[in-house]
């Protein structure tokens, strides 16, 4: 009966021990002006925010990015960090861009509320990523939409890492979106492609 016990026991600690090394819970985000994505990594949250241009007519400033590693600054729900070097189509981020630079937001059950991402130096003038985001449910199409833009973007920032040798890191970057269930999401014929290729160049680097 001890035996009985002890093996159970140990596919419990099993199972926890599987489930906290498999990939982040990633949520997705829509606000006014710009989208983002959160990943929970348990002991920080990463966020990414795209968009923030401010209608203003023709005077409407480019879209910009920001990507932030964030940690609990004040219970229950405040959350505050550095913003990170980051190189895509939308941005060239650079550490000494960013350095001292910093991003906070409230988590709540439905929704993000962004207080600050100081993007003065980095975004055009008349971007501004405060508000109110409302999370995306995984089944609509608006989620798989948003989700396959970021990682396409995190696949260019982690390329750009990979030319300075930084492999480890540029795993890092990707594993997040490469280890969900991607078939629960409504990716259309394009953006699911376009996660295929990212997810079978990753694998394939695994092996090198």
């Amino acid at each position: 009966m001890k035996t009985i016990i002890k093996a159970a026991l140990l596919i419990v600690v099993l199972v926890h021990a599987k489930n906290a090394m498999c990939g982040s819970t990633i949520n997705v985000y829509a606000g006014a002006h710009a989208d983002a994505l959160l990943i929970d990594s348990g002991e920080h949250k990463t966020l990414l925010v795209a968009g923030g241009a401010i209608p203003q007519g023709p005077a409407t400033a480019a879209d910009c990015f920001a990507k932030a590693t964030l940690q609990l600054k004040k219970k229950p729900n405040f959350y505050e960090g550095p913003l990170n070097p980051v190189h895509n189509e939308i941005i060239d981020a650079d550490a000494n861009s960013v350095s001292g630079k910093r991003a906070g937001l409230y988590v709540y059950p439905a929704s993000i509320r962004i207080g600050n991402v100081e993007t003065a130096g980095i975004c055009a003038d008349g971007v501004d990523f405060f508000g109110v985001y409302k999370k995306i449910s995984e089944r609509d199409a608006k989620y798989a939409s948003v989700f396959t833009k970021f990682m396409l973007l995190e696949d260019q920032n982690a390329a750009e890492m990979k030319k300075n040798g930084r492999f480890d890191e540029a795993n890092q970057e990707l594993r997040p979106f490469v280890e969900i269930n991607h078939a629960k999401l409504k990716l259309g014929s394009a953006d699911r492609k376009a996660v295929e290729s990212i997810v079978k160049e990753y694998e394939s680097a695994q092996g090198r």
